[in-house]
């Protein structure tokens, strides 16, 4: 198995793509302590989703995977870690397009509804993860998000979200 991934990963290295994202990861700084608030955060996360029944189970399913890679072994490997990382980093930025589309355009009910449920579970999940993001390049601004929406409270943000309480 680890030979086949090293193939991968070799045949992968053709692509100046893949060579950003390994230097990327490799300039990741995060210590064992924000590794485990990742991995921690996203179990919390894993938990909260799989309690929604509007939440997709093939997406709950590839954060929890990805979380258990990083939890394989003594040192994680700086790829997985940035991978996580950058999940995280997309959770918010598609929850925050919807919840901050409310004035401009029409939402289906759905995409509200599930926005609501996975904006709700991020700020139960998050208080140690934040940090943690903050440190990895370019995830700076999940710290700016987060505090708005903890400060604003979902409730406020538009009538489609009005089921969910204030943090």
């Amino acid at each position: 198995m680890i030979g086949h991934i090293e193939s991968v990963f070799s045949a992968l290295a053709q692509f100046e793509d893949w060579r950003i994202y390994s230097e990327n990861a490799a300039a990741v700084n995060i210590d064992a302590g924000s590794v485990e608030k990742l991995t921690h955060g996203t179990a919390e996360l894993v938990k909260h989703l799989r309690r929604d029944p509007t939440a997709d189970l093939s997406a709950i399913d590839a954060l929890d995977t990805a979380s258990r890679w990083i939890q394989d072994g003594d040192t994680p490997d700086k790829r997985d870690v940035l991978g996580l990382s950058r999940s995280w980093e997309n959770l918010w930025s598609v929850v925050s397009k919807v919840v901050l589309g409310f004035g401009r355009d029409v939402i289906s009910e759905g995409r509200t509804q599930v926005a609501a449920a996975v904006l709700s579970a991020l700020l139960i999940a998050a208080p140690g993860m934040v940090s943690v993001i903050a440190k990895i390049p370019g995830g700076e601004w999940v710290e700016t998000v987060y505090s708005y929406f903890k400060a604003v409270g979902i409730k406020q943000l538009g009538d489609g979200l009005t089921t969910c309480r204030r943090f």
